[in-house]
């Protein structure tokens, strides 16, 4: 069985994984779950989906440099399904009101660290990349929490320029933030989407959990100015017994998780030789 580390903060409960790619394998708040749990057996899917699908899918994982896998555009070093950081051991360790994680990347040569600042009000989410090579470093990051839609009754999006689809074209019928959230809201067993709203008016998403508490998550508009969201309702993956129901809501700095088309359209993050970069996003939660 995998180690785990395990911390009470007031209202929260967390559990993380440090072996696992530093997953944050639950994470409760007054005794209510917020991420999807792990399953109770995994089988991978019988065709191929990509590495990410052979390890279970659940919980929260930091995804970088890119989520799409490939050989990195400037480096030629291959990138694993979501990123590098999935597949590394991290280091964790818990103080007062706080989750401190780190790991060590090779490529690209870099330290990753994760801190969780919580209080009655919610949690700060604190990450800080130290780029240790001679050039600069291109890389995306996104925050990956599944949360399960069969408890989310009520989602508040902020209104946006357009919107895009999976294979990056402009969804016309979805006009604003009121239609995403029914269309999302309404989507049926069996089916999936993937969206990416560009431009966002204001860094901010909000979800409403039946069970009442509201999930308010902002973040830097200058850094991520564009929000993908994730919403599969036991359409993926498309094989009898193994499909999820999960759904995600991810800032993003491009129209893609794809470095490659980040750094073409030049909207990707850079790290400058032997230089830090720091970042946050905030939970607010009321209940």
């Amino acid at each position: 069985m995998m180690e785990t580390v395990q911390a009470i903060f007031g209202d929260w409960e967390i559990r993380c994984i440090p072996s696992d790619g530093g997953r944050i394998a639950s994470l409760k708040y007054k005794d209510q779950p917020l991420l999807t749990p792990a399953p109770e057996n995994f089988s991978p899917p019988g065709t191929p989906l990509g590495e990410y699908e052979q390890r279970p899918v659940y919980g929260y994982d930091d995804c970088f440099p890119s989520v799409a896998p490939g050989l990195h555009p400037r480096e030629n070093y291959p990138i694993r399904d979501h990123g590098q950081l999935c597949w590394l051991p991290w280091e964790m360790k818990a103080g007062p009101s706080v989750l401190e994680a780190r790991v060590d990347c090779h490529r690209p040569d870099c330290r990753f660290s994760r801190t969780l600042c919580f209080s009655a009000q919610g949690i700060r989410w604190v990450f800080e990349l130290e780029n240790r090579s001679e050039g600069p470093l291109d890389f995306l990051h996104v925050a990956h929490p599944l949360f399960p839609p069969g408890e989310v009754a009520g989602l508040d999006l902020p209104s946006f320029d357009h919107v895009l689809g999976e294979q990056n074209q402009p969804v016309q019928l979805l006009e604003g933030p009121s239609a995403v959230s029914a269309h999302l809201l309404g989507l049926q067993e069996g089916a999936w989407e993937l969206l990416s709203l560009q431009r966002l008016s204001e860094p901010r998403v909000g979800l409403r959990f039946r069970s009442g508490i509201r999930l308010v998550i902002t973040w830097s508009r200058a850094l991520f100015p564009n929000l993908a969201i994730w919403w599969n309702r036991g359409g993926y993956p498309p094989e009898p017994g193994i499909a999820r129901n999960e759904c995600a809501m991810e800032p993003i700095s491009g129209r893609n998780s794809n470095l490659a088309d980040s750094l073409a359209d030049g909207d990707c993050l850079q790290v400058p030789p032997a230089g830090r970069k720091r970042w946050e996003m905030v939970w607010h939660v009321q209940a």
